[in-house]
């Protein structure tokens, strides 16, 4: 093999966030106007076999994080979202891959 083996290393996990974005929803009820914070990532992931390079498994994941607040209520845009969203993305992939292993 012409790569580099690592000692006790089967696989090597890569991943990529294809998209990462914020939007603002605001929904009319009865006790005023509602607005939503929302981020949403997407994601891929691949295992790739460190023992000739091929891909394992391939997978795509999703995250959203939201924050809501009633009107009046100034809302600035809540920098945790983002990484949440990342997060959320991850923990999906993770748990769906972790799944198709069993």
């Amino acid at each position: 093999s012409d790569g580099v083996r690592l000692k006790g290393v089967d696989f090597v996990v890569v991943g990529s966030v294809t998209s990462l974005g914020a939007r603002v929803e605001t929904e009319q009820t009865a006790e005023g106007s509602v607005k939503t914070q929302i981020s949403e990532c997407r994601l891929t992931v691949k295992v790739l076999s460190t023992e000739d390079s091929s891909v394992v498994a391939a997978l795509a994941g999703k995250g959203i994080a939201k924050r809501s607040a009633t009107a009046p209520a100034r809302m600035s845009f809540d920098p945790t979202l983002a990484p949440e969203s990342v997060r959320k993305g991850v923990d999906d992939v993770t748990g769906r891959l972790i799944e198709s292993m069993k």
